[in-house]
């Protein structure tokens, strides 16, 4: 699918996340951003900026998920983008980003590592817990983040007693005093990501670890020019087919080919999709879905058809970017090619310091 100024959204997304995490500029990570927001993907945009704090920064930063759910709150009540930009602020500034939970999410384990025969101890058969439920806590215990992905699995139906057996086990067998945001007060839509950042939060013991806690949210002042630039990006431009060169400002980021994305397939001319085809591929974006919409075309064997010639030239006028008359180095913003192959080298750039051996080899990830 193509966005609003004809990137394949997926790029848009983990150009954005990489831009976040290797700290590129900052108005980067904002122009990815607007590609989202201003194609349409309100939601989306936000789901993923919840997405990148709990798998990246939430753990060394507990104290701006309130900052993040205050923003949203008050977008979802006035729609300013100021609260948007905002959040991409915090993310964009704050501490060394850690690939822990991110690494417990994509897990999935179908079998566990470790079965638990034998007398239960006594501090768990204390909790009163049912056998599933005790072989979960019994992974925290271990801090077995394959077992943890297991189990959780395995009762994660009933999210509500997934919470409330991780505070019990930390407050009655480890002592804590838990003064965290209910779960269900957070906009974020995945639930069980936010307990997997609960688990490995709590796991947090060693003195090296707890000292990477900020313990206060320190926010960068957000500028006007920043809130400026990510409107900038969606002032037309005349005439009309100017708009891609004066608008695409940045290529996406070479990193992205880690992923899972549809430039993998090596079947397709994508260079031909760009130019002669660009209608069809967009078509499914909610903002070229309007503008579609606002002259009555449709589409028929992978061709846009209009009611009349005079339609036609309607539309074009308003909104025909015409991509195969750009320059090359327009062109190559949504073309380049991708350095990186594999999610290792993805990871590798990103967290040098990280260790696991073959066990890294089985990561996978898609937004």
């Amino acid at each position: 699918m193509l966005t609003r100024y004809l990137y394949h959204r997926d790029e848009v997304a983990h150009s954005l996340v990489t831009c976040l995490l290797v700290k590129s500029t900052f108005k980067e990570a904002l122009f990815w951003a607007s590609e989202m927001y201003y194609s349409g993907f309100q939601l989306e945009t936000w789901e993923l900026l919840w997405k990148i704090y709990y798998d990246f920064f939430a753990i060394r930063n507990p104290k701006f998920e309130r900052k993040i759910q205050r923003a949203h709150r008050k977008w979802s009540q006035t729609n300013k983008i100021e609260r948007l930009v905002e959040v991409v602020n915090y993310l964009y500034h704050c501490s060394t980003p850690t690939f822990k939970v991110f690494h417990l999410r994509i897990l999935e384990e179908k079998l566990p590592r470790s079965i638990y025969l034998g007398r239960t101890p006594k501090w768990l058969a204390a909790l009163g817990l049912s056998k599933m439920e005790r072989n979960f806590i019994r992974s925290i215990h271990k801090k077995s983040l394959p077992d943890i992905s297991y189990y959780l699995s395995c009762i994660s139906n009933h999210m509500d007693r997934c919470f409330e057996i991780v505070k019990l086990y930390y407050t009655k067998v480890k002592g804590y005093s838990l003064g965290i945001v209910d779960y269900k007060e957070i906009s974020y839509v995945d639930k069980k990501h936010i307990l997997y950042t609960l688990i490995c939060y709590l796991m947090m013991e060693t003195c090296e670890e707890v000292a990477q806690i900020r313990t206060v949210a320190l926010v960068r002042k957000l500028e006007q020019e920043s809130i400026d630039f990510f409107k900038e990006t969606m002032v037309s431009v005349s005439p009309v087919w100017k708009t891609l060169a004066q608008r695409r400002l940045y290529a996406v980021h070479t990193l992205v080919g880690a992923f899972p994305i549809v430039r993998s397939d090596a079947g397709i001319e994508w260079n031909q999709i760009l130019w002669y085809h660009w209608e069809y591929y967009a078509r499914q974006c909610p903002l070229w879905k309007e503008r579609f919409k606002e002259f009555g075309a449709v589409f028929a064997d992978g061709k846009i058809v209009f009611a009349n010639d005079d339609l036609l030239e309607e539309f074009y006028e308003k909104y025909g970017l015409e991509p195969d008359e750009q320059s090359r180095e327009c062109q190559q913003k949504s073309l380049r090619s991708l350095e990186t192959k594999t999610l290792d080298d993805w990871l590798d750039q990103i967290f040098p310091d990280r260790v696991g051996g073959g066990e890294r080899q089985r990561l996978y990830y898609t937004f």
